[in-house]
């Protein structure tokens, strides 16, 4: 498509960076940060289209990594060398890993015991609650995030002898975009149907040089009010959608570090992509989102619970097995609200 039909309303650089202002800083290079049981963070992500929150605590993050491995070391190839060991790089080669050519790594959904206490977890609903306003609501199940370090990282070579060297192969980042379609979104919105919004919880340390999630602050409220009506749509596919190359919200993107335990939650129409590792430590994930317990939820949502537990035996039998409480098999759709 030509360039010109992606352009914007013209708008000078004082008013884009209004538009597009950043969410506020905190100390040590990261972002300001509430508890999930605050009061006033609900503004924040209506203002900046996304909000930072601290929902585990420093042991169950622990725990979630150690589980995390024995995961990925349970359902590794026939070909690993070596398990696999978050502090030593030397077992990070791409034979011991279960899908060493997926971008995670991963081979299934997330399906230890602790991923499942995760993504049902107490303060993690309660802050979904919050923004849509009532209890009833479904969770996602989706995959762990893993990203290795890319630069000064020890390997061994053929002579069993070990070396620093960078690792451009396993550094990894995405263009700016919507992981739903915006212009169906919006009249999804504008039809009365409830926002959605995504999540990703940290349980290690993310500084900026381990890489992370980036967003356009503001861009929820731009995308709705004059992005889509100055943009011809597409497609109409429930999809990926990248945002044009030359398109000013490039420009304004702000990177999102966390601290272990804390979630960075979304509203679905915010532009975002992620950033690449430069360090030789690791960047440890898991995608978690709630919407709520309705039909059009599953229509919309394909990690809906009940979606993937209805078509993934595997994932399904795990989450039954699960110790779950009764808060964990609702919002996992096993049982009814």
């Amino acid at each position: 498509m030509e360039e010109d039909s992606f352009r914007v309303a013209t708008r000078s650089s004082v008013e884009l960076k209004s538009v597009f202002a950043k969410y506020p800083s905190d100390r040590d290079g990261f972002l300001k940060s509430f508890d999930y049981q605050d009061d006033d963070w609900l503004g924040y992500l209506n203002r900046w289209g996304f909000v930072v929150l601290q929902v585990l605590t420093e042991s169950e993050c622990d725990a979630t990594v150690e589980a995390l491995f024995e995961e990925l070391n349970q359902q590794a190839l026939a070909t690993q060398a070596t398990p696999l060991n978050l502090h030593d790089s030397t077992t990070w080669e791409n034979e011991n890993w279960p899908s060493p050519a997926s971008r995670f790594l991963t081979r299934t959904m997330a399906i230890h015991p602790l991923a499942w206490r995760n993504r049902t977890h107490p303060a993690i609903h309660a802050a979904f609650a919050k923004i849509f306003g009532r209890q009833d609501l479904w969770a996602s199940v989706d995959r762990w995030g893993v990203f290795r370090g890319t630069k000064g990282v020890v390997s061994r070579k053929p002579d069993g002898s070990l070396e620093q060297t960078d690792r451009p192969d396993w550094r990894h980042n995405l263009a700016l975009h919507w992981d739903v379609n915006p212009w169906r979104h919006c009249r999804e919105l504008d039809q009365g149907q409830p926002p959605m919004c995504q999540g990703v919880l940290a349980i290690v340390d993310c500084p900026e040089e381990v890489g992370g999630f980036l967003t356009v602050p503001g861009s929820p409220a731009y995308t709705r009010s004059a992005w889509v009506n100055k943009q011809p749509p597409l497609h109409d596919r429930d999809c990926l959608v990248r945002v044009p190359e030359h398109d000013p919200m490039q420009q304004h993107v702000q990177r999102v570090p966390l601290r272990k335990g804390q979630i960075v939650i979304w509203n679905s129409l915010g532009a975002h992509a992620n950033f690449p590792n430069s360090c030789d430590r690791m960047r440890l994930v898991q995608f978690i989102r709630m919407m709520p317990a309705e039909t059009r939820s599953e229509e919309r949502d394909r990690f809906a619970a009940g979606v993937v537990l209805r078509s993934d035996p595997e994932v399904a039998t795990s989450a039954r097995r699960a110790e779950l409480t009764g808060l964990g098999r609702r919002l996992l759709n096993l049982e009814p609200w």
